[in-house]
């Protein structure tokens, strides 16, 4: 990725500039990656990173890196004139109102004042009035496909308008001006995540009905139903519907505004979410596209914890944490190997070699992240179950393990210890491969 930066840096005709918005939601892993992209960079690169406070709180190493020149700028709420600007670059379309009448002025300066007061210099409830002023009636367009959009503005309609007083409020007036027809869509968009898939929520309406006697795949009425409601919101501003896919022959969209999708989730019952969670899982199961994608297998185990089928989350979850880990992710696979074994701990269905596997794969990624102690209770349970099974070759591999953590930890004795006793139970089933992996000193 660096030798990729650096090359598009020096070909292009300008200084490279990479935007990264809402970092604060961002893994461990992904701020330090960022964090040595900036300092190794051996072209001229301007990382422009957009999050919250405790986006600093929670990786001080952003503040105190010698390694790189850089410029904090905290951001406050705009002044009466900035946000009267801001204010007025919104209502755009309705300043280039056909006949510029002495009225539309005035009840554009109306608006504008309205918002810069009770707006308290929060730009995003500026741009939720906008929103709320079309969904009321108080801003219609004229023409929608017109190559230049212009708004009339209604000043009479303005009393009926229930204007937000905070964007908590601003969110909750667009939702309820959702037809019900909507808002279920949107509902269960929301429950799939920030992007979703016209599929899935065909996934979810289908889900536990009957198929037709004859599938025709064009003429489908659930999905051109979908795919109406869809278009009508992305021209409303809740949705975005994006040129390309994650999945091949799936159409992609993403919420244009996560307060929103929030607040949708929120508001769908529990059991409906647990029922809706599992449609969608089963449905991502078997796209292609994410096969070995720890983000994508994440995902999937999410949804299929929160549609209550545990066992095959917390599969999913080490399948997430394997596909982490082969991207030298070892934080964050760590992370999702604690997940996946918090889920299946009780669960007597799992086999004694998948929990083999998964004590050596994380005590593995515990120790590359120099969390020791963990990775030491990790490899003696699988040292336990080896030896319950009478195992001598799996009890090897923990005995290697450990003797390794140990040797890295300066533990030499304990280290020497541990690796002859793989190397005594690697001898005993003839385990070649074994014994190679031991280092010389032991053989």
């Amino acid at each position: 990725m660096q030798r990729l930066i650096d090359l598009d840096a020096r070909n292009g005709d300008g200084q490279l500039v990479l935007v990264l918005d809402d970092m604060h939601h961002a893994h461990q892993d992904a701020h330090q990656l960022l964090l040595e992209l900036a300092a190794g960079a051996a072209s001229p690169v301007l990382f422009v990173v957009v999050g919250r406070p405790e986006l600093l709180a929670r990786h001080e190493g952003w503040a105190h890196s010698e390694k790189m020149a850089r410029t904090w700028l905290e951001l406050g709420p705009l002044d009466d004139d900035e946000s009267e600007r801001v204010m007025r670059e919104l209502l755009a379309p309705a300043i280039a109102d056909n006949d510029g009448s002495r009225d539309q002025v005035a009840a554009l300066n109306d608006l504008v004042e309205y918002g810069t007061g009770l707006s308290m210099g929060n730009p995003s409830l500026l741009e939720q009035m906008v929103h709320v002023f079309h969904d009321m009636g108080v801003l219609t367009s004229e023409d929608p496909f017109s190559e230049y959009e212009t708004w009339t503005i209604h000043p009479e309609r303005m009393d009926e308008a229930r204007l937000p007083l905070t964007v908590e409020d601003a969110v909750q007036a667009r939702i309820a001006a959702l037809a019900p027809r909507e808002r279920e869509l949107l509902e269960r968009a929301a429950v799939m995540g920030g992007v979703f898939w016209l599929g899935g929520l065909l996934a979810i309406e289908r889900a536990g009905k009957s198929s037709p006697l004859f599938w025709e795949r064009g003429n489908e009425h659930d999905r051109t139903a979908a795919e109406e409601l869809l278009a009508e919101l992305v021209e409303r501003d809740y949705v975005l519907k994006l040129p390309d896919s994650a999945f091949s022959v799936e159409v992609e969209y993403v919420f244009k505004h996560n307060l929103e999708r929030e607040t949708l989730v929120r508001g769908v019952p529990v059991a409906t979410a647990r029922r809706w969670h599992h449609a969608i899982a089963e449905w991502l199961s078997m796209r292609d596209g994410g096969v070995d994608d720890d983000e994508h297998l994440t995902a999937l185990a999410r949804h299929y914890r929160d549609g209550g089928r545990s066992l095959r989350a917390g599969l999913t979850y080490f399948r997430a944490a394997a596909a982490a880990r082969a991207q030298y992710a070892n934080s964050k696979a760590a992370e999702l190997y604690l997940e996946g074994i918090a889920l299946l701990r009780e669960n007597d269905q799992v086999p004694p070699e998948t929990w083999l596997v998964i004590h050596h794969d994380y005590g593995a990624a515990l120790h590359a992240i120099g969390k020791n102690d963990t990775a030491q209770d990790a490899y003696r349970e699988m040292l336990a179950l080896a030896y319950a099974l009478d195992l001598p070759g799996k009890g090897g591999a923990a005995h290697a393990k450990l003797g390794r953590l140990f040797r890295d930890t300066g533990r030499l004795r304990d280290a020497e210890d541990h690796l002859q006793a793989a190397l005594a139970l690697f001898t005993q089933v003839a385990d070649a491969r074994g014994q190679a992996t031991l280092p010389r000193s032991s053989v």
